[in-house]
């Protein structure tokens, strides 16, 4: 069983606070240093976290193992920015066999315009999880997956998933220190005219060969109230043996968050969020599941559309159009959800969206899918059946897919016409598919022969065989 000891990081730091243990203050303007304990460096940053909603912008820079990252989060009074630069390890690889690591740009924001709040997320690498997405704020109506109330377009503007970095994120990590019971810590308070400075540091290892040593380490610079100006915190973890037994040990992970922080007014700043939203709409494709051309859709098919040009070309908004209108709701109407074509012909359609004026209609033409699959049977279920003189039964035709042209011949042969007779066709429905029926009579002993023809495909004939007895 591994034993557990605790261990202090031994930094350049601790030879300061050393130095500095028996140093008294004479005036304003020296440096008073002295130890606290943990409740001390507790109360420093709730009084931190107090001031979470009152700061304008975050300055921070991350370095995870190696790879950074680095911006800005700004909170205006009705919009919030996050403009980030982030490494990446990319798939190529150097000349050494080595990843290439690549910088990125990142932008995130939400804001409310009016009665319209707007969010974009855009990843220069990856513009296919990059989106763009309007609301229109309303509180008498938000069961519309477009429309936010005023709580939740307020909401949008601190949503912690949308930006993480907040002083709440930089001051939870330096909780660490009394949250982790293995971690043994201790504080220091050096305090200059108005301004304190607090370190915190802390340790563990697991002793062995397959041990490890972590160390922690928080620097918090105050002003005068006690909210944060400028903070650091590190994490780096060793192997055990390296970390003991080599004067140049490095770690094998390391983690330095570092931030700064203002608190001024919050005024809405200069940002074009409107790059990320279409301006204009040139070209759409609309479609259907089977449909072969272009503005063309199936009958009983739901109707979709490809947006295949616009300006700007930054947008990302895409996805939030959706159709406003159709001309002619007996030809396409609105059922489940979906725009389905009901019926064959032509009428206009429009797209748009919730937060501007743009739009897109073009004519679209509603046609009989094409003709792939093709059946006729008897009641029960094959092309022959036996039937007393004076029985009824039918013959049952189904297309496939949903929507084909139901038009089809079904005649009795020449040779055997006086054994049944043949009534108009009938359409029946079950299940949303419909099915084309011929129900006939038997007329004398005999056979008769049915013969089934699609007219989309005329060489292709069914022959029901009517075997007719004595009743």
């Amino acid at each position: 069983m591994k034993k557990i000891k605790n261990v202090f990081l031994l930094l350049i730091m601790i030879l300061t606070f050393a130095a500095c243990q028996n140093k008294t203050s004479a005036s304003n303007d020296e440096l008073s240093s002295h130890d606290i304990v943990e409740q001390n460096y507790r109360d420093y940053l709730d009084k931190i976290i107090s001031y979470d909603d009152k700061v304008n912008e975050v300055i921070f820079s991350i370095n995870n193992n190696g790879l950074s990252q680095k911006g800005n989060l700004t909170f205006g009074a009705n919009e919030t920015l996050l403009k980030a630069k982030y490494q990446e390890e990319s798939e190529d690889i150097d000349e050494d066999g080595n990843l290439i690591v690549k910088d990125y740009n990142k932008v995130v924001y939400a804001g409310i315009e009016n009665d319209k709040a707007f969010y974009v997320n855009y990843l220069e690498n990856n513009i296919e999880a990059s989106n763009s997405i309007g609301y229109q704020i309303n509180d008498n109506d938000t069961e519309d997956g477009n429309t936010l109330t005023t709580l939740e377009a307020k909401e949008l503007l601190n949503n912690k998933s949308y930006f993480p970095f907040t002083l709440n994120w930089f001051a939870g990590q330096c909780k660490t220190f009394y949250l982790d019971f293995q971690l043994k810590s201790n504080y220091r308070e050096e305090s200059n005219n108005d301004n304190k400075t607090i370190y915190g540091e802390a340790s563990y290892e697991i002793v062995g060969d397959e041990g490890f040593v972590y160390t922690y380490l928080a620097t918090l610079e105050l002003d005068k109230n006690g909210a944060l100006k400028h903070g650091v915190f590190e994490n780096y973890q060793y192997n055990y043996n390296d970390y003991y037994q080599n004067e140049n040990k490095e770690p094998y992970y390391s983690y330095i968050a570092e931030v700064n922080l203002s608190y001024n007014d919050k005024t809405d700043f200069d940002f074009d969020y409107q790059q990320y939203f279409i301006s204009n709409i040139k070209d759409v494709a609309f479609r259907s599941d089977t449909s072969s051309k272009v503005n063309q859709v199936c009958l009983r098919e739901i109707v979709m559309f490809d947006i295949l040009d616009y300006e700007t070309t930054s947008a990302l908004d895409q996805l939030n159009y959706y159709i406003k209108n159709v001309e002619d709701p007996t030809i396409i109407a609105y059922e489940n959800n979906h725009y389905v074509a009901k019926k064959v012909g032509k009428t206009k359609i429009t797209i748009g969206n919730v937060y501007n004026d743009v739009s897109f209609t073009s004519e679209i033409t509603v046609v009989h899918p094409d003709l792939v699959g093709f059946n006729a049977y008897t009641s029960n279920h094959t092309t022959t059946i036996v039937k007393k003189i004076g029985e009824s039964d039918y013959v049952e035709v189904a297309f496939s897919p949903e929507g084909a042209a139901h038009d089809v011949e079904c005649k009795v042969d020449n040779s055997t016409k006086d054994y049944v007779k043949l009534s108009p066709q009938r359409e029946v429905e079950r299940n949303g598919f419909v099915y084309i029926v011929f129900d006939f009579e038997c007329l004398k002993v005999g056979s008769a022969k049915i013969k089934v023809t699609p007219l989309e495909a005329p060489t292709f004939v069914i022959e029901i065989t009517v075997i007719i007895v004595e009743s």
